[in-house]
């Protein structure tokens, strides 16, 4: 399973468009400027001080 970003303009901020499976482009078909699939093994959610704040999420970013 990949989640998956997007924007339409470089102005804009990658928004989270849903996860797929398959191909992110045949999933989400549009005139994206930038496309960005994150594997689920490669995602890594910080919590702060070891427990979530009121169903909050602390910044998701990808392994390297």
């Amino acid at each position: 399973m990949k989640v998956v970003y997007g924007r339409t303009a470089y102005a804009e901020p990658l928004v989270e468009l849903g996860a797929t499976d398959g191909d992110p482009l045949a999933a989400f078909p549009g005139d994206w400027v930038e496309l960005v699939a994150i594997p689920d093994e490669a995602r890594q959610w910080i919590v702060r001080e070891g427990k979530e704040v009121e169903g909050e999420r602390d910044y998701v970013r990808a392994r390297d």
